[in-house]
């Protein structure tokens, strides 16, 4: 299965939504963001490069949002609080090395500042549904949701806007599922 298969489809969720045109690996998504938003076009671009010197052999992020007009509009700011999910799956060469990037990366859920997450609340392991290397918050004042789970070769980084738990949980679910 592709990683663009296995990313977060609108299909894993009952609130409509539409793949973002820029989703693709992850220097599609760099240089889309990088006339507009350069600062988010490095923070990817630094975060692939770290997933690669770890051992990954490829990485997909995949954007839903509520049209594409607010694809378009969602990183301005523009938007306010919409639906909008970014998925982010990269694959290892194997089990192990994907593992170890789990653990190197789940306290900042692999790009974010840990203290974004000091009093959110936060399963951890298989609680969450995903496996003992996994890790799922909620914070306040942001993102609905943010996961972090390894599921063999490959290693997730969920990021939910303005989606019920209630409805985000099953969907994280359902990537992990695609992982055989």
């Amino acid at each position: 299965m592709t990683l663009q298969a296995i990313a977060a489809q609108p299909s894993d969720l009952s609130t409509a939504v539409v793949v973002c045109s820029w989703s693709g690996g992850f220097a599609t998504y760099a240089n889309y963001m990088n006339p507009t938003f350069p600062a988010k076009a490095q923070d990817a671009t630094n975060f692939w490069q770290r997933l690669q010197s770890a051992g990954a052999t490829g990485g997909w992020v995949q954007d839903l949002s509520i049209s594409e007009d607010v694809c378009q509009r969602f990183y301005s700011g523009s938007t306010g609080l919409v639906s909008h999910v970014t998925s982010i799956v990269a694959r290892f060469q194997d089990t192990t090395t994907a593992a170890s990037t789990y653990r190197a990366n789940a306290e900042t859920f692999g790009m974010f500042s840990p203290s974004m997450f000091a009093s959110a609340p936060t399963t951890s392991g298989s609680a969450t549904g995903l496996g003992p290397n996994s890790r799922v918050a909620t914070p306040q004042g942001g993102p609905t949701m943010l996961a972090t789970w390894q599921h063999g070769d490959y290693y997730f980084v969920v990021i939910v806007f303005g989606i019920a738990t209630s409805e985000a949980k099953p969907a994280l679910l359902k990537i992990d599922a695609r992982v055989k």
